[in-house]
């Protein structure tokens, strides 16, 4: 895995040490795919949800039904790692990109400009 020791966003930001996946959205022909299965299959995410719910509360019901203690300390642990340098990561993305629009072009420029979702930032 290739990592580049500074990146420069389609809005002027410096990213350093960036990994190769990370330049997937840098391509507008990627980007435009992306774009248009994200349009096309939105609708997705509502049995996912669905299904996700129906999951978790019969996974509940069968936890009580069980009655018995699970040892599931190492893998919280484990879990709770992975989520942390991830969002730890992802923040050290997106954060100077945020600020940067928030100085020089205000809030509404930071929530509704469409370059925010090329390069880097895009892909976090």
């Amino acid at each position: 895995m290739k990592v580049h020791s500074s990146i420069i966003d389609p809005s002027r930001i410096v990213h350093r040490w960036v990994f190769n996946f990370e330049l997937i959205l840098f391509n507008r022909e990627n980007l435009s795919s992306i774009e248009i299965f994200m349009y096309k299959w939105w609708w997705l995410s509502i049995p996912y949800a669905l299904l996700y719910i129906i999951i978790v509360f019969m996974g509940q019901a069968w936890m009580r039904k069980r009655n018995q203690k699970f040892e599931l300390r190492g893998a919280l642990i484990t879990w709770n790692a992975f989520l942390a340098l991830f969002s730890f990561w992802g923040a050290c993305r997106c954060v100077p990109e945020l600020l940067h629009s928030l100085d020089k072009h205000g809030f509404h420029h930071s929530l509704c400009n469409p370059i925010l979702k090329e390069g880097v930032t895009g892909l976090w």
